[in-house]
C-alpha cells in the first residue's frame, strides 16, 4: 500500500489531467453553444467525456486500492466502484461520499 504523499501525487496527477482535458475542449464548448456542432465537433466533444469519465474513474480506482484496500472485481466492476465510493469508508474523507452540505 502507497503512503498518504504517493496518493495524493497518483490523484493529483489524475486531476491535472482532467483540468487539461477541459481547457483543451473549452473553446468547442464554447463554440457550440452559439452554433449547432457538426458531427465531427460532436464526436469530438463525446470522446472528450469518455476521457473524462476515465479520469475520475481512475481517482476512484487509486481510492478503491490504496484507501479502501479493495477493488471490485466482478463483471459489473463499474457500478460497483460507484456504489464503493458513495458508502462512507474508515480510510476516505467525507468530502467522495457525503453531499453538500445547504
Amino acid at each position: 500500500m502507497k503512503g498518504s504523499g504517493e496518493i495524493k501525487v497518483d490523484i493529483q496527477t489524475e486531476l491535472d489531467d482532467l483540468q487539461t482535458e477541459i481547457e483543451a475542449v473549452a473553446p468547442l464548448l464554447d463554440k457550440v453553444r452559439l452554433v449547432e456542432p457538426d458531427a465531427i465537433e460532436i464526436r469530438a466533444i463525446a470522446t472528450t467525456l469518455h476521457a473524462f469519465y476515465n479520469g475520475i474513474e481512475r481517482v476512484f480506482l487509486i481510492i478503491a486500492k490504496e484507501l479502501d484496500g479493495k477493488v471490485p472485481q466482478s463483471v459489473h466492476w463499474h457500478r460497483e466502484l460507484l456504489d464503493q465510493m458513495s458508502q462512507p469508508a474508515r480510510r476516505r474523507v467525507k468530502e467522495i461520499t457525503s453531499l453538500p452540505e445547504g
